[in-house]
C-alpha cells in the first residue's frame, strides 16, 4: 500500500518512454530503410507489448499465477481493504460536472501533447533550426527526457 504512489509514478511517467524511443530511434531507421520499415518496427514493438502485457498481466492478484505462488496475492488480500460500494452507472457519471471537468482537462493535455509529438520534429528540421535528426536523434528526444524526469522526481 505504501509503495502504491511509487508505482503510480513510474506508470504514469511510461507515456513519455514511447516518445523518447521514437525520436532517438525512428530518424536512423527512416533514413536506412524508409518510412514503411520504420512504421513496420513499431508495430511489430506495439505487438510484442501487447502480447506480453496479454500473457503476464491480470486483473487480480489473485489471477496472477506469480503472486499466488510467492504469497503475495494473500498479502495484498489481507492489507487492501475491499470496495464496498457498487459499480456506479456510467450515465450517473455522465451527469456530474466533475466528470466533465476531468473529460475536457484530458483533452486539453492529450491536443497539447499531439501538437508537441507531430510538431516537434518538423521544427527542429526547418532550415532556420537546421538539425539533422539523423545524425542527432537524442537532440530530438530530449525534451521528452526531462519531461519523463520531471514526471518522476518531482
Amino acid at each position: 500500500p505504501s509503495e502504491t504512489s511509487l508505482h503510480m509514478t513510474f506508470v504514469v511517467s511510461g507515456f513519455n518512454i514511447g516518445p523518447i524511443l521514437a525520436m532517438a530511434l525512428s530518424p536512423q531507421l527512416i533514413c536506412t530503410s524508409g518510412v514503411a520499415a520504420a512504421f513496420a518496427f513499431w508495430a511489430l514493438v506495439l505487438l510484442l507489448c501487447a502480447v506480453a502485457v496479454c500473457c503476464f498481466a491480470a486483473s487480480e492478484p489473485s489471477q496472477h499465477s506469480a503472486c499466488c505462488r510467492c504469497g503475495e496475492a494473500q498479502f495484498i488480500n489481507q492489507h487492501m481493504p475491499r470496495a464496498t460500494s457498487e459499480p456506479v452507472p456510467i450515465t450517473k457519471l455522465l451527469r456530474q460536472a466533475s466528470c466533465w471537468a476531468v473529460i475536457a482537462g484530458y483533452v486539453g493535455f492529450d491536443f497539447g501533447w499531439q501538437f508537441l509529438l507531430n510538431w516537434l520534429p518538423a521544427y527542429l528540421v526547418q532550415p532556420k533550426v537546421g538539425l539533422d535528426l539523423a545524425r542527432f536523434p537524442m537532440l530530438a528526444a530530449l525534451p521528452y527526457v526531462c519531461g519523463w524526469m520531471g514526471a518522476v522526481f518531482a
